[in-house]
């Protein structure tokens, strides 16, 4: 097999959520510029149609959620780290069969990293993820791994630069790059905001004048899901206005206490969880049809639902300090609140339903610099020209 033509991706799950969608897009890019593209995934679950259409092989194998390392952690956070066997014969098949450039999709695939190293393939890692996620996950240790032993790391923002150098205990001995992945979701198109905003009040059996903003994640306390009922209180005035929140829907705990909080605040009607909107047709018009993008995330590297707010010319509203969004927004590219502020976000979201901010210039701003700096196409060009070059 021709080594120049051969890419393995790796990816700790293949969820519906930012950089498992991230990881798949880029080998469906890889695969249609004539590479052989691998996704391999450290976590079980259903390999979508999607993901196999998106690579030649999709190898699952499962060793982040053992629940024999579980219980091992919870008794000593040191133990259940132990080498994966599996990896390092999987590796070396691969090896064999000329694949020598991986691309590490997240930190949390950071285990797969020193079977990397022991098999002499390059690699880039593309670390996503902020400070919060290195506690919640106790993946110092694959920090290290990544720092030590990355030929490049990618980091979305200077944010998550900061983030990362700010908490490892060793030094990159590799390059570091700051490179948005940008706009990949290319089925997306303009519709009239009065026709999209029909559809959606009919999807809902809501009230014709029905107006919407939306927010989008995984239902986590890292996204700010918990903080929708509480922007939304500020804008009781707006008693046509209602929230969508576009995303995986769980049955956590902390999904249950938002739940709870909605309905002690009276908020029922005016919130609605969508789930994760796999119809094209009705992302756009949920998107068209919406006057603001509201990303309440306490933590969020530069998710790529903002990239798609922006091609639609939807102006997005963030909070400050919260990660990337606050390089993105720069230069009125959008509205930033002060952090976890929900009562300067709702001022903020009522300025732009009055029609007291120039929404116009923003909008057209934010989609100048994506058409210009946040073409995914030259993205997945610059992880090629780093996996080949001087060859």
């Amino acid at each position: 097999m021709n080594n120049r033509k051969s890419v393995l991706l790796i990816t700790h799950e293949l969820s519906n959520t930012g950089a498992p969608i991230l990881c798949r897009r880029i080998s469906e890019e890889f695969k249609k510029n004539g590479y052989k593209t691998v996704i391999i995934s450290l976590c079980r679950g259903r390999v979508s149609e999607k993901v196999k259409q998106a690579a030649h092989e999709v190898r699952v194998v499962n060793i982040r959620h053992s629940y024999l390392k579980k219980v091992l952690r919870m008794i000593n956070p040191k133990w259940g780290k132990e080498k994966s066997w599996r990896l390092g014969i999987l590796l070396y098949y691969y090896k064999l069969r000329g694949f020598n450039k991986a691309i590490v999709n997240s930190i949390e695939s950071g285990n797969i990293i020193p079977y990397l190293k022991k098999n002499n393939i390059k690699f880039i890692t593309l670390v996503h993820e902020m400070e919060s996620v290195y506690e919640k996950f106790n993946a110092y240790d694959k920090l290290d791994y990544i720092s030590e032993h990355s030929d490049t790391i990618v980091f979305p923002a200077e944010a998550v630069k900061s983030e990362f150098l700010g908490s490892v205990s060793v030094n990159p001995t590799g390059k570091m790059l700051i490179r948005p992945q940008g706009y990949y979701k290319k089925e997306t198109a303009l519709t009239d905001k009065a026709v999209a905003r029909k559809k959606i009040s009919e999807k809902l059996g809501l009230e014709g004048d029905a107006r919407f903003i939306i927010g989008s994640g995984a239902i986590d306390i890292i996204k700010g899901v918990d903080l929708v009922p509480l922007i939304m209180n500020g804008l009781k005035a707006y008693q046509n206005l209602h929230f969508l929140w576009l995303g995986e829907i769980n049955k956590s705990p902390y999904m249950a206490s938002v739940k709870a909080q909605i309905k002690k605040m009276g908020l029922e009607k005016r919130i609605h969880f969508m789930g994760y909107i796999d119809d094209n047709d009705l992302y756009n018009n949920i998107l068209c049809g919406c006057d603001a993008f509201v990303l309440t995330s306490r933590e969020d590297p530069m998710p790529s639902v903002m990239a798609e707010a922006i091609a639609m010319k939807i102006p997005v509203i963030a909070f400050r300090k919260s990660g990337g969004a606050e390089e993105l927004l720069a230069d009125g590219r959008g509205l930033l609140a002060e952090y976890a502020d929900v009562n300067h976000m709702a001022e903020i979201i009522s300025e732009v339903i009055d029609n007291k901010t120039d929404v116009q210039s923003i909008t057209n701003a934010a989609y100048d610099h994506l058409k210009k700096k946040l073409v995914f196409e030259d993205y997945v060009a610059a992880l090629e020209e780093i996996l080949f070059e001087e060859e």
